[in-house]
C-alpha cells in the first residue's frame, strides 16, 4: 500500500474561505493600491538572496512599470545583522519598497498573498514552500528557481517561470 499525506496549509484554508477578496481589496487593506506588487521572498533568512533580487531589479528599475512596489516580507528567521544589510542596499537602490518587520497575524499575511501580482522564489533550497503554493492559489505571476523544483505541482504543468539562474532575474 502507498499512501500521499500531504502536509496541510491554515493560509491555503484562509484563502480558499476568501476566495472573493479581490487583489485590488487586498491592496487596500495594506495601503498599496494603484501598485504593481512584488512580493520578494517569505522570510527574513539569507537563503532567501534578498541582496541578489535588489541587485537584479536596481539593474531593470527603469523598465518595471512606474507604480511597482517590492514587499519583503522580513518577520521570521531574523539576523539582525542581516536584516540591516537588506535596508541598506533598499536605501541604496531608489527601489520603491516596504519591508515588513512585525509579525503578520493570519489577515494581513492573507492580505499579502492576495495583493502579490508577482512573486519572486529564488532562496538557495526549499522544501516545498507551502508559500509557493499559497502565492500560485492566488494566480500570482510567480517566478520560481529552476532548483527549486515542486513535481506535484508540475505534473499538470509547470505553473509558474522557471529561473535557470538567480544572475537572470533582470531579463
Amino acid at each position: 500500500k502507498l499512501i500521499e499525506l500531504s502536509f496541510g496549509s491554515v493560509m491555503i484554508d484562509l484563502i480558499n474561505s476568501n476566495s472573493n477578496l479581490l487583489r485590488d481589496d487586498a491592496k487596500k487593506q495594506l495601503n498599496i493600491s494603484g501598485h504593481y506588487v512584488i512580493v520578494c521572498g517569505y522570510n527574513a533568512s539569507a537563503g532567501q538572496q534578498h541582496l541578489e533580487i535588489i541587485k537584479a531589479l536596481s539593474s531593470i528599475k527603469d523598465e518595471m512599470p512606474i507604480n511597482t512596489i517590492l514587499l519583503f516580507p522580513m518577520t521570521y528567521a531574523r539576523n539582525e545583522d542581516y536584516v540591516n544589510t537588506v535596508k541598506e542596499a533598499l536605501s541604496k537602490s531608489c527601489l520603491n519598497y516596504i519591508l515588513y518587520e512585525d509579525y503578520l497575524n493570519d489577515e494581513n499575511l492573507l492580505y499579502l498573498r492576495k495583493s502579490a501580482d508577482m512573486f519572486i522564489h529564488v532562496q538557495i533550497t526549499d522544501a516545498f514552500s507551502a508559500s509557493v503554493q499559497e502565492f500560485l492559489l492566488c494566480d500570482t505571476k510567480v517566478i520560481n528557481g529552476e532548483w527549486l523544483r515542486y513535481p506535484d505541482l508540475e505534473k499538470w504543468g509547470v505553473p509558474y517561470a522557471v529561473l535557470k539562474s538567480i544572475d537572470n532575474l533582470g531579463e
